[in-house]
């Protein structure tokens, strides 16, 4: 496909948040804590195949799995 992720919904965390920064901030700690708390402590080896770009938190994703797995069109962009 195109890319791997941009890592969150940016119009939910960013827009319709962003006169609420306390709100944006809780937010984001929850949906990051579930995400690479899963990912770190999941009993399984998890891997990313990663085909395009791995963006923001989508890169943080990527890193959190054991295995990364990318090709020539691969960008990790932080």
């Amino acid at each position: 496909g195109g890319n791997f992720s941009a890592g969150q919904d940016l119009k939910k965390f960013f827009r319709e948040l962003e006169d609420k920064p306390a709100e944006s901030k809780k937010a984001q700690e929850a949906a990051n804590r579930w995400r690479f708390e899963r990912l770190w402590n999941f009993d399984k080896p998890t891997i990313a195949m990663i085909n395009g770009a791995a963006v923001g938190s989508g890169m943080d994703m990527s890193i959190h799995c054991d295995i990364r797995i990318g090709c020539e069109k691969t960008r990790f962009i932080g």
